[in-house]
């Protein structure tokens, strides 16, 4: 199973079920849009999306918020473009980003917990916070399985 995780060769062989790799390929669609909202949205998503309101604060403030989802998108994008190398030329890495995918999100989801911000509503990413945390694991498992 460890090599499986962290392949002693990296090559474009996954060895996992075939489930585990299309969810991975949508989930990498999913971490590029997201990114490219971020980045090019005129409010970066942090109202339009994560429905920050920021008509509640100063312009200078909005203006921080507005940049930090933006450089936040900026690490998405590096993310899933990531993720589609690995969909490319290194499948045999499916299974470590399935990891990757669940650190991250349960960090979000902590980090979301510890240092809540104010909303006027429910964000798309925290659902996925808590969709996304069960998912990897299911799907890490599914990677490491033998397809026969």
């Amino acid at each position: 199973m460890l090599e499986k995780l962290l392949p002693k060769k990296i090559d474009n062989q996954y060895k996992g079920l075939a489930i585990a790799k299309l969810i991975f390929v949508a989930v990498a669609m999913i971490s590029i849009g997201r990114s490219l909202a971020h980045i090019f949205l005129p409010d970066g998503g942090a109202q339009s999306v994560a429905t920050i309101p920021l008509e509640l604060y100063n312009g200078s403030a909005s203006k921080v918020i507005v940049g930090m989802f933006a450089q936040w998108g900026l690490t998405q994008l590096m993310l899933g473009i990531m993720f589609v190398l690995v969909i490319w030329r290194y499948q045999s890495l499916i299974p470590l980003m399935w990891l990757v995918i669940f650190f991250e999100y349960v960090g979000r989801l902590l980090l979301g917990l510890y240092k809540p911000f104010e909303t006027s509503g429910t964000a798309p990413g925290t659902i996925g916070n808590f969709i996304f945390p069960v998912l990897s694991i299911i799907m890490l498992i599914l990677s490491l399985q033998d397809p026969k």
